[in-house]
């Protein structure tokens, strides 16, 4: 009895995982071409904001989708990619670093809700780390953004 108990619990949980295109209607755009961009760093770096939102803008330019800078005068209920820096790393000093990349809406009152398609990354590493796992994941979470988007 306990191996089927199991058994279905493992099955639930593979096919609750399983991600195909269509999963994330919620990043579906208007005018999908172009993407707002907010950067977030909570860190003790030498990474600047401007050099990840310059990381940012190279990935997204490189999708064809033009990136704009701030949300704070987008409509509620639009869509951004909100990319998130924390931890303790320097250039020449590998440190805690966490990044996390999402998909965020506003709602009243200029406040915002994760909406999922996102990413992250946990690890120890430099700077050169944490641009690096910034491009990769944002490979992930343009991927999605895109075939929801685009005829791909």
């Amino acid at each position: 009895m306990k191996k089927t108990i199991l058994l279905i619990i493992l099955i639930l949980f593979v096919f609750s995982s399983v991600s195909v295109a269509g999963d994330y209607p919620f990043l579906k755009k208007e005018h999908p071409n172009e993407l707002n961009v907010s950067v977030y760093v909570r860190a003790d770096t030498d990474l600047t904001e401007n050099q990840i939102q310059d990381t940012v803008f190279a990935k997204l330019r490189r999708a064809r989708i033009k990136p704009l800078a701030g949300y704070i005068l987008l409509p509620e209920g639009e869509i951004f990619l909100r990319v998130s820096v924390y931890g303790d790393f320097k250039k020449d000093k590998s440190g805690p670093l966490l990044i996390k990349v999402n998909f965020v809406t506003l709602v009243p009152k200029f406040q915002y809700v994760t909406i999922g398609g996102g990413a992250h990354y946990y690890g120890i590493g430099n700077s050169a780390t944490a641009l690096e796992q910034i491009k990769n994941i944002l490979e992930i979470v343009l991927d999605d953004y895109l075939k929801e988007n685009f005829d791909l």
